[in-house]
């Protein structure tokens, strides 16, 4: 294959340094740097330069988005964690306000049967 023509050229998609995240490359520098690379074998090999690098980008920006979304999930997990820790503690005093408060009525109980007994003897 040989350099490509004029016609080629103005098919080939003009790539703004918007579509590729890259603020410090504009659309001369990225026309400049294709210059460098006249052949289409060189071309192409650019191309999967940009190509390449806007995937690193972009998988980067994936990677760092799920390390943002399971670093919340810790926090929702240690959250819950001691929202669980508390339930636990409440739930053990509940318990030992019941018990006593059983054990009273147990123990009024017992001394209203002795009561109903000595009234029915008498």
């Amino acid at each position: 294959m040989g350099l490509l023509t004029a016609a080629e050229q103005k098919k080939l998609p003009l790539l703004t340094h918007a579509e590729y995240g890259d603020e410090n490359l504009g659309a001369n520098e990225l026309d400049s740097k294709l210059e460098k690379y006249v052949g289409p074998s060189n071309v192409r090999s650019y191309v999967e330069l940009v190509r390449n690098r806007t995937r690193v980008k972009m998988a980067a920006t994936t990677v760092t988005a799920k390390q943002k979304a399971c670093d919340n999930l810790r926090a929702d997990v240690e959250t819950t964690r001691q929202e669980t820790i508390d339930l636990r503690d409440r739930l053990g005093a509940f318990q030992v306000a019941f018990n006593e408060e059983s054990r009273r009525v147990d123990e009024l109980t017992a001394d209203l049967a002795k009561r109903d007994q000595a009234h029915a003897v008498e």
